[in-house]
């Protein structure tokens, strides 16, 4: 398999809002995320560093713009590290991690 690296720019770090379920810390990415690359890494330019984890992107209409704006997102890594579940015996997945 060959790598792809996608551009883009992070146009704000917002809380994800979902119903019935608490707010996470997500960023809004300047691109779309084509099919597949949910789980992909965000990388910051400088320092070279893992930031984020891409899982979808939103059609935005605006008006007087005839086709939508299309934005990715990516959750911030302090959502993924404070993740739990059965699979993590009920631990943050940072905690987890730590334990090997």
């Amino acid at each position: 398999m060959n790598a792809c690296l996608l551009r883009g720019y992070v146009t704000r770090l917002k809380a994800d809002d979902r119903p019935g379920q608490q707010p996470v810390r997500a960023y809004e990415l300047d691109m779309p995320a084509p099919g597949g690359i949910s789980g992909s890494p965000l990388f910051r330019q400088a320092p070279f560093e893992v930031v984020g984890v891409v899982y979808g992107e939103q059609d935005q209409h605006v008006p007087g713009r005839e086709t939508p704006v299309i934005f990715s997102y990516a959750h911030h890594l302090s959502a993924l590290r404070a993740a739990r579940a059965a699979a993590t015996g009920n631990l943050p997945l940072s905690e987890h991690l730590n334990r090997g």
